[in-house]
């Protein structure tokens, strides 16, 4: 207890602030390596119908006031502040606002880069639009059914439904383009 005892109101002020913040950090970090952290998203629910009538997803923006920044203010500036009390109570307070600030914004950009390095595995498959793909099975003539095609998608290679408004099947083997997308199915022509 002289190790307590011998601080001033000020240091026990910032070491609690930042013993606390920091303790509080290191569970949301533990929390958030198991897959217990949330993914940024909030579902809101105006008129009390259990319904959510809107979803605020800000995990790939820039949130510069989330939980996980306001820790590290009070983390950062509460040890600052901790360190610099003895020498002087102005500069003190100067230095852990100005470092806490500062540990602020770069959790931001910490986790803005963390949340852009995610997936969620599905592919997007009207961004096959433009590219080329061989025909796997063949796709009939226009109303008639749909074939199937081969091609490299976001780094895959992956089969797909596809048809076409042509009036004769195009036959496996064919390279073909794809120039549209209607739901889960691909729109092709030949090439």
């Amino acid at each position: 207890m002289e190790f307590w005892s011998a601080l001033t109101a000020i240091q026990k002020t910032y070491f609690v602030i930042g013993l606390a913040a920091s303790v509080f950090l290191v569970l949301q970090i533990i929390t958030l390596l198991f897959g217990f952290g949330d993914g940024g998203e909030v579902d809101v629910d105006f008129d009390g119908d259990g319904a959510s009538d809107v979803t605020v997803d800000a995990s790939d923006g820039f949130t510069l006031f989330s939980v996980r920044g306001i820790v590290a203010f009070f983390a950062i500036g509460g040890w600052v502040g901790y360190a610099l009390a003895p020498v002087s109570t102005p500069l003190a307070i100067v230095c852990s606002l100005v470092a806490g600030s500062l540990a602020l914004f770069a959790m931001a950009l910490i986790m803005r880069a963390i949340m852009r390095l995610r997936s969620d595995g599905n592919i997007s498959i009207s961004r096959a639009i433009g590219k080329g793909a061989d025909v796997y099975l063949t796709i009939p003539a226009k109303n008639e059914g749909f074939g199937k095609v081969t091609l490299t998608l976001e780094e895959r290679f992956v089969e797909l439904n596809a048809v076409q408004e042509g009036n004769s099947p195009i036959p496996t083997g064919s390279h073909v383009k794809v120039i549209n997308v209607k739901g889960d199915m691909l729109v092709v022509e030949k090439e």
